[in-house]
């Protein structure tokens, strides 16, 4: 027989891992755009600890990553 309170449990898991991931989704793109204007600042320590914190909030996120990369190689 299907148990409807564990199919419930389930549907809210569901949604609050949504919600973490959409919170940390909009943190990282907070930390990307706080790191673009360090860097078009040319503070270079600062552009770098944005691009990491964006990085830790999403490890996939492509742009943060090729621009630490290229913070890096201009140390």
């Amino acid at each position: 027989m299907f148990d409807l309170s564990e199919s419930f449990k389930l549907i809210q898991l569901s949604i609050m891992s949504n919600t973490a991931i959409s919170i940390n989704e909009r943190a990282a793109e907070e930390f990307f755009r706080r790191a673009q204007e360090a860097d078009a600042g040319a503070l270079l320590e600062k552009a770098i600890e944005f691009y990491e914190m964006a990085l830790r909030e999403n490890p996939d996120h492509e742009m943060a990553c090729f621009k630490l990369a290229l913070l890096y190689d201009r140390r």
